[in-house]
């Protein structure tokens, strides 16, 4: 039974040297609004939204919306509200945009007035996610293995199965 367990758990870690970590997320712009003109007393609600969030290469924004549009623009197209030249544009009310580099990104809303009452976002993009740049850990005696933020030893693992196969 010992050496099933021991089997088991060189052959569990193999397989984790070689799983890939997602660690990417999807934001709901807008959180509970969504993608709509902001009310006259809030027109820097997408400003805000954007400031208490962090936004990393292979995230999505997932912008929600009725009877409106999703522009993606240059930083011209932003700051003037500018419709009549975009990157690309979704109008299916249920629009994710995967965020696939670094820097600034533009949205604004298809429909001008509401682009100029404050319905856009610049959503100020940092590098990939630590997690899916770490290297997968080579398999060798006394490696550590890292999944999240918890950190193992090999040797313990292996001493955790065999005293577990002792009480079988």
């Amino acid at each position: 039974m010992k050496s099933l367990l021991g089997l088991f758990c060189l052959v569990f870690l193999s397989q984790m040297n070689g799983m890939v970590v997602d660690a990417s997320k999807e934001l709901k712009v807008g959180d509970e609004l969504g993608w709509q003109e902001p009310p006259p007393n809030n027109t820097a609600i997408y400003t805000q939204w954007a400031a208490k969030n962090r936004f990393l290469v292979g995230d999505s924004l997932f912008f929600e919306y009725q009877n409106d549009s999703v522009l993606v623009v240059d930083k011209f197209g932003y700051y003037h509200c500018n419709t009549s030249n975009s990157v690309s544009a979704f109008d299916n009310g249920k629009t994710v945009i995967k965020l696939d580099k670094p820097g600034p990104s533009y949205f604004i809303s298809g429909i001008p007035d509401h682009c100029k009452n404050g319905q856009r976002l610049l959503a100020d993009v940092m590098g990939p996610h630590p997690l899916e740049q770490a290297p997968a850990p080579q398999p060798s005696s006394g490696v550590l293995v890292s999944l999240a933020s918890t950190s193992v030893s090999l040797a313990s693992i292996i001493t955790i199965f065999i005293t577990l196969a002792s009480f079988v």
